[in-house]
């Protein structure tokens, strides 16, 4: 599924330094955050992640189209929305022993960095000032994902 890692800690600590979703951390942050990341290609038509499946990690999408969709029982599937480049994908590992209730699909092939939740975690616990960071990024990519999600609906009954 996942292509072999290329980026030295050097490439990781640039392509964190350059994604929206973490632009703005401090670069102590980003050095726990390389601890924590890969490099990742997903292809095309390949799941990221399959609903019920454990939700330990998240992707920060540098390049591609990723689908959530969710099977609907004697209908087939719903498509939920799509995540584009420069966004967050996953926030379930943020709670332990969670499982992920959708299917994440590779739309395009993906390039993107892969972050181990129980890592992230960890170091979270050790650091509330990244913990702070993290909570506040993940919140204000929830907040832009619900906005844009009542956007369509309105758009729909219109």
């Amino acid at each position: 599924m996942e292509g072999v890692p290329v980026l030295t800690d050097q490439a990781l600590t640039t392509s964190l330094q350059e994604h929206p979703f973490t632009r703005d951390f401090d670069p102590l942050h980003i050095e726990s955050l390389v601890n924590c990341s890969r490099e990742c290609t997903i292809a095309a038509g390949d799941y990221l992640w399959r609903q019920g499946g454990k939700a330990d990690f998240f992707y920060l999408i540098c390049s591609g189209r990723a689908a959530l969709e969710i099977a609907i029982p004697h209908e087939g599937v719903l498509h939920i929305e799509d995540i584009s480049e420069g966004e967050v994908l996953g926030w379930y590992w943020l709670l332990p022993c969670c499982r992920w209730n959708v299917d994440a699909r590779a739309i395009t092939s993906i390039h993107a960095l892969r972050v181990e939740g129980i890592l992230l975690r960890q170091k979270c616990d050790m650091d509330s000032s990244f913990r702070q960071s993290v909570l506040e990024q993940f919140a204000k990519a929830t907040a832009q994902r619900l906005l844009a999600m009542q956007s369509r609906l309105i758009h729909a009954v219109s």
